[in-house]
């Protein structure tokens, strides 16, 4: 999702799919196409998606770094974050697990 590009969620809104560039084995682009629980969260969601539209250029990426944002987002800035709310979220918890992102991860979270 880190190189999503704007273009690509008009192409979605309107159309109903998105094309993507598949980083493992395949062809190289491809149509995901929404499903009809898809198509209802897009409808849902449809001010936020023309908030996007009108602030963004559509060559522009959805998620870019804060200092710069015409810079992709790192997936390091996105484990940094998860981590921080994780952090929050294992004080509330009585007997305060280590819940990181790598809880996720390897499956260890449905223990937890």
């Amino acid at each position: 999702m880190l190189p999503l590009k704007v273009y690509q969620l008009q192409t979605l809104v309107k159309e109903g799919w998105i094309a993507i560039d598949r980083s493992k084995r395949g062809p190289v682009n491809h149509k995901a196409f929404l499903t009809k629980e898809g198509k209802k969260l897009v409808k849902d969601r449809q001010k936020d998606f023309q908030f996007i539209f009108l602030m963004e250029d559509p060559n522009s990426y959805v998620f870019t770094n804060e200092s710069n944002h015409s810079k992709i987002l790192t997936r390091e800035t996105i484990t940094k974050d998860v981590n921080l709310v994780t952090r929050m979220v294992s004080e509330e918890i009585f007997s305060k697990p280590n819940i990181t992102s790598h809880s996720f991860r390897i499956g260890y979270i449905t223990q937890l």
